[in-house]
């Protein structure tokens, strides 16, 4: 209640000073409901209880009833008995399909199976266009029984004592080692215990670790899967698809590559010889080798130092990866954009990155604060600009504004000097033309004139 009373105070208020911003077209008869909400809320409740649209929908069908407009309430009064009569036979008729006995529209016959693992209860009904049956591939057996097996939560015990099991030998890197040894260790382990006859392995959970058989499969355009509707593309040929995944596969080569270097650089440093003192043990060797080579190089160095030095020419290094602090702050409850802004800028330990970003991020919340206890509505972006100042055509610190104009952006282009040249020498033969036409008009004046005098 506290809540609506605050916002039955501040409506009007918030009403009055939009008027200074928007034109009076945008303040309709929808703009001034706002006033009117919070009372309603108050002396209604939630709206859920009496809203109206059950009955206006209910109204729409009665309308279809009507035959003959000229006895719209008779046609109405028919068509109702009609239906009620209808209603009530189906739910006598046996054999015959009616809208109580209908199965859904995605309905994907998975009601009546109970297996113990989810995977096994699952099933699916596929539609559309069905290609002759072909083998897959032993890699596209394993991708799918690797998502599988991620995807299970009843196998999160084993996937949790892989972890700890990988931590034990070796703390770097126990994520991505669990994602490649994974699928061979739980297949080891499974078996291990269905050959000791272990009650704790059922036979479902045997053939999952076991993965799947090598068989002849139909490829269709779209399946329904747990009631919802899946309509495939062709990922081969779709640009979307094929830009999304070079996109990943760069990412994660990007990452794992800049791993690499650090450990490369912490065993330089250390004394040791990279070639021969590889920290990863599921690394082939030639790969490893050819990765030493690539950080020796003197274009892969020049590119380091040079990343270095722009990194070290920030004021106030960010530690928020790609994600813009813009969907890092819809992301949070409620959105803030100066809370994304610290988020961005702390490191794992709490601290900040520079004693430059503590102070900018006091003054953000010291600006907050006193708009706050001022009465005034709090404008973020505002206080962001003012604390952080602004870009060409952006607010900093907000990664969203407006992109500033092409030409404000780049330089004229040659082909743009010569046209705008050509169109100078167009006005200025315009010009010449019009002074030409303006002083004949004049002789031809003063020739009448004299001719008018003679006569």
């Amino acid at each position: 209640m506290d809540d609506l009373e605050r916002l039955e105070k501040n409506a009007p208020l918030i009403l009055c000073k939009l008027e200074k911003i928007f034109p009076p077209a945008f303040f309709d008869i929808m703009i001034h409901l706002i006033v009117h909400l919070p009372k309603e809320a108050k002396l209604g409740g939630p709206v859920h209880p009496r809203w109206m649209f059950l009955f206006e929908r209910y109204l729409g069908s009665l309308k279809k009833y009507v035959r003959n407009r000229a006895r719209p309430e008779g046609s109405i009064a028919e068509g109702y008995i009609a239906n009620e009569c209808l209603t009530f036979m189906s739910k006598y008729l046996h054999g015959i399909e009616t809208k109580f006995t209908r199965k859904r529209r995605n309905y994907d016959y998975n009601q009546d199976k109970a297996e113990e693992l989810v995977v096994f209860s699952l099933s699916v009904r596929p539609f559309g266009l069905v290609t002759p049956p072909t083998k897959l591939s032993q890699v596209e057996l394993d991708v799918a029984h690797k998502f599988i097996l991620n995807n299970c939560d009843e196998i999160e015990e084993y996937r949790i004592k892989h972890k700890e099991m990988l931590q034990r030998i070796h703390p770097e890197n126990v994520d991505s080692r669990h994602e490649d040894q994974f699928t061979e260790w739980f297949k080891d382990h499974i078996n291990q215990l269905h050959i000791d006859k272990s009650l704790d392995v059922s036979e479902e959970l045997w053939a999952l670790a076991n993965g799947p058989i090598p068989f002849m499969t139909k490829h269709y355009s779209g399946c329904i899967v747990n009631e919802g509707w899946f309509d495939f593309k062709d990922w081969e040929t779709d640009p979307n698809v094929e830009m999304y995944v070079d996109d990943m596969l760069q990412n994660s080569y990007r990452q794992w590559r800049n791993t690499m270097h650090i450990d490369y650089k912490m065993l330089k440093a250390a004394g040791k010889d990279p070639l021969t003192s590889c920290p990863y043990d599921w690394i082939e060797q030639d790969e490893w080798k050819s990765m030493c080579d690539w950080f020796e190089d003197p274009i892969f160095k020049k590119k380091s130092e040079a990343n270095t030095k722009n990194r070290a020419m920030l004021p106030y290094p960010h530690t928020g990866g790609s994600k813009s602090n813009h969907v890092r702050a819809q992301e949070m409850v409620p959105p803030s954009a100066i809370d994304a802004w610290t988020a961005a800028h702390i490191k794992k330990d709490g601290q900040f990155v520079n004693n430059t970003a503590k102070s900018l991020d006091d003054e953000l919340k010291e600006e907050r604060r006193q708009c706050i206890e001022n009465g005034e509505i709090v404008n973020e972006v505002k206080i962001m600009e003012n604390v952080l100042g602004k870009r060409a055509g952006r607010a900093k610190g907000l990664g969203m504004g407006v992109i500033p104009p092409q030409s404000s952006r780049k330089p004229e282009s040659s082909a743009n000097r010569a046209l705008l040249e050509e169109l100078k020498q167009c006005k200025e033969k315009i010009q010449c033309y019009e002074e030409r036409i303006q002083a004949q008009d004049t002789q031809i004046q003063n020739l009448v004139q004299s001719q008018q005098g003679i006569q």
